[in-house]
């Protein structure tokens, strides 16, 4: 009975061990760069997105869009990264917003 005891300990020891050396932390997201057209869709007051980045058939919504840029289907060279923040929106899946690290016109 204390054979099967230590054997038990010892696999349950073992099976909380990982050999995965992540050194990044899990909600790190890489950074994106590419080029993207602004777009204006609307007041969010009143379910639009605003500002966003369309990325081929995607949106972002960026955090910190400068007002520089908020010039509507402006073509843009853009770096970001998503956030941990969600859109409020009425959307059938979350929608993570972006945080621009550059970005500069074509």
């Amino acid at each position: 009975m204390k054979t099967i005891l230590v054997l038990i300990s010892c696999l349950l020891v073992f099976a909380g061990c990982s050999k995965n050396n992540n050194s990044a932390e899990p909600s790190a997201s890489p950074t994106i760069t590419t080029k993207a057209t602004i777009d204006y869709l609307g007041d969010p007051r009143v379910d639009g997105f605003g500002w966003t980045l369309r990325i081929g058939s995607t949106y972002e919504i960026p955090t910190n869009l400068p007002e520089a840029f908020k010039v509507d289907e402006q073509e843009v060279n853009v770096t970001y990264k998503r956030t941990e923040q969600v859109y409020p929106c009425r959307c059938s899946e979350k929608k993570f917003m972006v945080e621009i690290i550059t970005i500069t016109r074509i």
